[in-house]
């Protein structure tokens, strides 16, 4: 079995998403274990704003599901996922202990390769 391959999608209404892509039809794609990235603004130890990314399941609490079909009119953005990403992806859906009582991890800046994948690179398309 070959390597995973994570995709980062970013939704017309402005939720950002890596997840694992099952299978895709000319007007779908059906998607798994999704989880949505939200980036917050943080204070860090030197009083410096720097974001910080949050990772949470996606419709958590709403639905358990883990399969999804989204229309692809829906999606503004469909890409890889960086390799630092796909790292914290794994981590937040493999190793329960990095998460936090509501099942969110949070990542900083320091977390990521700056060359790689830097979060002030990262803003929101409507």
């Amino acid at each position: 079995m070959g390597e995973m391959v994570y995709t980062f999608i970013k939704f017309k209404n402005g939720e950002s998403i890596i997840t694992l892509i099952d299978k895709e039809t000319e007007k779908e794609i059906y998607i798994v274990e999704p989880v949505e990235l939200s980036i917050t603004p943080k204070i860090n130890m030197k009083g410096e704003i720097k974001d910080s990314v949050i990772l949470q399941k996606w419709l958590h609490p709403f639905t358990d599901s883990v399969e999804f079909k989204i229309p692809k009119e829906e999606i503004l953005i469909m890409c890889l996922a960086s390799e630092s990403l796909s790292r914290y992806y794994e981590n937040f859906l493999f190793k329960p202990e990095t998460k936090d009582e509501e099942g969110k991890q949070e990542i900083s800046e320091k977390d990521f390769d700056e060359k790689e994948y830097p979060l002030d690179t990262i803003k929101d398309v409507h």
